[in-house]
């Protein structure tokens, strides 16, 4: 009966914990992929000062949830991510709307693939 109780509690510990970081990585790529529709946005408007902002509010951003999701993330997606936002940075510096399109498609393609990746479905277990 011990045992069980045993197992029991590392059952329910560690579905709430794979919860937990289900809603981490859930909401963390819904933020980041928020703010590159913000950025697309002023973007196509050529409003590069405030493409600026948002691109500083968005590095502000991964610099902080980045840390939590190297645990469930490759190095080399956070690399993209990580390059991919410098990149962003830089082509706003020159405004360069066809280079920016084309980054901010392959950043935000990454940033969903986070949550599709790590969800538990049919798919992912088998």
């Amino acid at each position: 009966m011990k045992n069980i109780k045993w197992v029991l509690f590392f059952a329910v510990s560690l579905a709430v914990f794979g919860g937990a970081f289900m809603w981490y990585t859930k909401t963390s790529s819904d933020a980041l992929t928020e703010k590159l529709t913000e950025l697309e946005s002023f973007v196509g408007e050529e409003d590069w000062r405030r493409a600026d902002e948002v691109c500083d509010e968005m590095i502000a951003l991964w610099e902080k949830i980045k840390f939590h999701l190297e645990y469930l993330m490759t190095h080399e997606d956070m690399r993209t991510i990580d390059v991919g936002i410098a990149r962003l940075k830089e082509y706003i510096k020159i405004e360069s709307k066809e280079l920016m399109v084309e980054e901010m498609a392959t950043v935000k393609k990454i940033v969903r693939y986070l949550y599709e990746r790590e969800r538990i479905t049919v798919g992912n277990v088998f």
